[in-house]
């Protein structure tokens, strides 16, 4: 009996086939800010992981009260705390993505001269951004190098 019971906590330990271990590794924890695919389609909103699910999904509370109770980890999007692990994920998640609907920002006006402040308004299926002035202005077609977040 004891050497059934030493295999499998050795198992869990060396290969890193533990739950508890992987998830640790490549997901987020309970309580991690995160942005995540609403019932895996669409864009992603920002929300928070209520629980880390025993099947490796998690279940995101949305910033809009919405819940969604398994969203798969391709659809989530975070920032590790840790860039000792292996890598991968945050950076190239971070990276990936630029600011969302409603997030202040500085941009460029027009892609000229200095920044000035402003709020996301829309987030463009081109990957450019509408971004609302400060001022009054309106700038449709805002591109990445021209926003800083």
């Amino acid at each position: 009996e004891l050497d059934n019971i030493e295999w499998e906590e050795e198992s869990d330990s060396d290969d890193g086939r533990g739950s508890s271990k992987k998830k640790k590794k490549k997901g987020p924890r309970k309580g991690d800010k995160v942005k995540a695919k609403f019932k895996g389609k669409g864009k992603f909103y920002k929300g928070v992981i209520g629980k880390v699910n025993d099947d490796d999904t998690y279940r995101v509370d949305f910033d809009d009260g919405d819940v969604d109770k398994a969203v798969e980890l391709d659809n989530i999007e975070w920032e590790e705390e840790s860039d000792s692990d292996d890598g991968r994920g945050s950076s190239k998640k971070k990276k990936k993505k630029g600011p969302r609907k409603g997030d202040k920002v500085k941009a460029k006006f027009k892609g000229k001269g200095k920044f000035y402040k402003g709020v996301i308004g829309k987030v463009n299926d081109d990957d450019t951004y509408r971004v609302d002035f400060d001022d009054g202005d309106v700038d449709k077609a805002v591109e990445l190098d021209n926003i800083e977040w």
